[in-house]
């Protein structure tokens, strides 16, 4: 049995994608509001091989958890990692989400950071995921990004025990995410919808 509702969804974004948040002066020194507020719209949980009714969740083998990277996003975590800079590059955000973060600003292209955890055993293909109807190509994924490759997702079929924590990162053409539509996540049968941040968000 899983619980879920968006400010709790928010929370554990952040705290799954790096256990060590609490490193970085000025986020745990009264936290870094605009960057929260900048990430809230931004995320969107799928549910695989569950039932969702309102904040409960039964029976999900996994969650796949996405964070549309933008350049909204994308500019204030390069001014975080500016001001940081003197503690090194990662400070107060998590180091795989950093270097997805970092890829942002392709032209024609959306970055998207993606974090995947398994409950139960489960076969994931990248390739069967889709945004907007836009199904996700090798091509367009991140490979090589973080230091530990059994936590990197890449193209292909991977069979995963439950427990399992991963992340990938990958690119959607511009057209498929335009600011202020309702598009549908979708991957082997289950999907969710997410309203892309407006220009002003």
């Amino acid at each position: 049995m899983r619980f879920s509702s968006r400010k709790a969804l928010l929370a554990v974004v952040l705290a799954v994608l790096g256990a060590a948040m609490c490193a970085g002066r000025s986020w745990c020194a009264g936290g870094d509001r605009n960057l929260e507020r900048l990430m809230e719209p931004r995320v969107s949980t799928l549910w695989i091989d569950g039932q969702v009714f309102d904040d409960l969740v039964l029976n999900a083998r996994g969650k796949l958890t996405l964070i549309c990277i933008d350049g909204k996003l994308g500019r204030a975590l390069r001014q975080r990692r500016e001001r940081d800079s003197d503690m090194g590059p990662s400070v107060g955000i998590p180091s795989a989400f950093w270097l997805y973060a970092n890829q942002y600003g392709r032209s024609g292209r959306v970055l998207f950071a993606a974090q995947l955890d398994s409950f139960k055993s489960l076969s994931f293909d990248p390739e069967r995921l889709s945004v907007a109807g836009y199904r996700i190509e090798a091509s367009g994924m991140l490979t090589g990004v973080g230091s530990d490759p059994s936590l990197e997702i890449r193209p292909g079929v991977k069979d995963l025990g439950g427990g399992y924590s991963g992340h990938m990162g990958f690119y959607v053409p511009s057209e498929y995410v335009k600011p202020g539509t309702e598009v549908t996540i979708s991957y082997d049968g289950f999907s969710t919808v997410w309203r892309v941040p407006a220009k002003n968000q």
